[in-house]
Order: structure tokens, then sequence, then C-alpha cells
């Protein structure tokens, strides 16, 4: 039986407080935007680019195209996500009365050495993958360097980025997760819920229009089942919060492509990516992070995911694996 889950049953736990806090935390997140919204008026209304160009850059998310550094237009992006992650932590402490750690680690604190762990291990995975694809297309790969660019571009995003990740996590694959599980009893249920709407989130990503809906899609939700899956298996989310920071550090730091969310000054640039060869690249680098956890840590049997979520909630029980 999952403990993380059961943890929902700690507070109040009615349906409409899920859907208050789905409601509070959304108009948070459009509030976040307001700051990104004013710069661009701002801009349009000097003459310095246009409506078109305004609006271009929401679908596109490339900052060079409205005169604005790389830098400052991550730090407006994350306004949203650090806008939603504050409304967050209130609606679960104070209308759902419980911790809000419990939606990382249920009955001890959040250990951050998986977290660590899970961080180093993706990225030294991820980087290991991208030279795969990289002696398999080594012409589409482009490198630059400037370095007064690229360490504030490294030190923003291993500081504030998380921010965005860790909310994603927290949001989809903690509070939602937690209360598909235990409105149905099913940890498939929520997995599947969970991410079902993890994919739902991203679907006005540039990288849709860029690869497809089905494709993405696909993507999407193996991305986030693997998650919750791993989740559910340590009674906790940390492993998901290290990978998901991982991933998107890597992305905003090291190596882009056309058609990406974040259009940063990287390292690397692909001009062509093979949306096939993503996917088969990830499902082998979460099969090896698997098994290297699983032996380090010993997670749950899969078997367990079949199992009921009990109505009640012990309040002394170690499920730390460390």
């Amino acid at each position: 039986m999952s403990v993380f889950v059961r943890a929902a049953h700690r507070g109040e736990n009615h349906w409409a407080f899920y859907l208050l806090t789905v409601l509070v935390v959304f108009i948070g997140y459009v509030i976040g935007q307001v700051p990104l919204l004013l710069v661009l008026n701002e801009k349009v209304d000097s003459g310095n680019i246009s409506r078109e160009q305004a609006a271009a850059f929401f679908e596109n998310a490339d900052f060079s195209q409205i005169g604005m550094s790389s830098h400052v237009g991550l730090l407006l992006l994350l306004g949203s996500f650090i806008a939603a992650a504050i409304l967050l932590f209130i609606c679960v402490e104070f209308i759902h009365k419980r911790a809000f750690r419990t939606l990382i680690r249920a009955n001890k604190q959040v250990n951050v050495r998986k977290l660590l762990v899970a961080f180093g291990l993706w990225f030294v995975l991820t980087a290991l993958a991208e030279f795969v694809a990289y002696l398999i297309y080594p012409g589409a790969y482009t490198f630059h360097f400037n370095w007064q660019n690229w360490l504030p571009l490294l030190a923003i995003s291993l500081l504030i980025l998380p921010i965005q990740t860790s909310f994603e996590e927290v949001f989809t694959r903690g509070y939602l997760l937690q209360g598909i599980g235990s409105a149905t009893g099913s940890q498939i249920a929520a997995v599947m819920g969970s991410s079902l709407v993890f994919a739902a989130m991203h679907l006005a990503n540039p990288e849709v229009r860029e690869f497809g809906l089905v494709v993405m899609m696909f993507y999407y939700l193996s991305v986030a089942i693997s998650l919750a899956i791993i989740t559910l298996l340590d009674d906790g989310l940390e492993y998901a919060l290290g990978i998901h920071a991982a991933t998107n550090v890597y992305g905003a730091s090291f190596v882009s492509f056309e058609g990406s969310a974040l259009r940063t000054d990287t390292l690397l640039q692909v001009e062509q990516v093979d949306p096939l060869l993503m996917l088969i690249l990830f499902y082998v680098t979460m099969a090896i992070f698997f098994v290297i956890i699983h032996k380090t840590f010993k997670l749950k049997p899969l078997r367990s995911l079949l199992s009921r979520v009990a109505p009640d909630l012990p309040e002394q029980q170690s499920d730390d694996h460390l």
C-alpha cells in the first residue's frame, strides 16, 4: 500500500478543496505572467517590437526576436511558476490543513540526498544519450561559447529554474497524484490521471508545433508515467524532482534546439531533432536510471502498484529506504 498517496488523508480531503486549490493555483499562474506582459506591452508601445512579434513570442519563446536577453526573459517566464507555487503552498497548509512537505515525503523530512543523486545521475545519463545522438547526427550540432552570457545563464538555471520544475512535480505528482489516488483508491488511476494533467500542461509548448501533437503527447505521457511510477515505488517525490530539474537545467544551459520551450544561449544548438530517436533515448535512459536506483536504494516491486490505497495513514511508519 502507498504511504505516499495516503498522506492525503492527513488533512481536509474533500473534493471541493481540490477544485478550489486548482482554481487558485491557476489564477496564481496567470498573475505571474503579468510582469512579462507588462514588459512586452512597453516594448510594443515604445516601437521596439510590433504586436505581431509580441504575439509570435508566445509561440516560439525566442527572446532574441523581442530584443530581450535570455537571462531576463527566463526570469520573467518563471514568474508564473513562482506565483503558482506560493499559492499552492498556502492552499495545502491552510485549506487542506496539512504540511506542505507531505506532497514530497509523507512520514519523514525531504531526502535531499536522493534528490541530488537523481539530479546528478540523470544529468550524466542525458549527456551520454546526447553523445549517442551526436554520433548519429554530428552535422546537426553547432557549438558556441560566450562565457559572459553563459555563466549567468548557468547560475539562473541552477538557482531559479528548479522552482519551475519543482512546482510542476509537486502539483502533478504530489498534490494531484495523492488526491486522485485517495479518491479512487487506485495507484494506477493516480498514475494515469496525474500524467494526463502533466501532458496537458505542456500541450502549448513550441515542441508540439515543431514535432506534432501525437509524438509529443506520447513523449510527455511517457515521462509523466515513468516519474509517477518511481514516485510511488519509493513513496517519495525526490527522484522525480531531481530528474525534472536536471532535464530543464540541461536544456536551458547546455543543449537547445529549434522549437524548444527554452530558447537560451546554450553551449550547443541542435538544428534538427529526430523525434523517434529522442523517444528511444529517453526509454533507454530511464531504464538505466531505474535499474541503478533500484539496485542502490531498493525500490518497492512493480506489483505493489496494483495494491489498493488504504483509507487511513498510520502516524508513525518509516518509508525511507536509506
